[in-house]
């Protein structure tokens, strides 16, 4: 498979984890879900330049046929794990 650049990937199952709050605290984040209409658009630097990028469910892994229209980098990854796609 292709390597991503995941960098961060922590269980947070409570979201009111303070120091879950105090990881993000400052920070600016972007949440970048897997959507079709993703390749008609051109966010790469947009998207690049927030603090953390979190990839939501099926986003991963994150091909670079995508990285024009969504970004390169992974922070996180905020997946349900109820449906995982080959």
């Amino acid at each position: 498979g292709e390597k991503t650049d995941m960098k961060v990937f922590v269980d947070y199952r409570d979201k009111d984890d303070p120091k879950y709050a105090e990881f993000l605290k400052g920070k600016r984040v972007a949440i970048v879900g897997p959507a079709p209409y993703i390749l008609e658009l051109d966010q790469c630097d947009l998207i690049e330049s927030y603090d953390l990028i979190v990839r939501i469910n099926a986003a991963l892994p994150h091909h670079s046929n995508l990285h024009k229209s969504s970004g390169k980098r992974t922070d996180m990854l905020y997946h349900c794990f109820a449906h995982i796609h080959d």
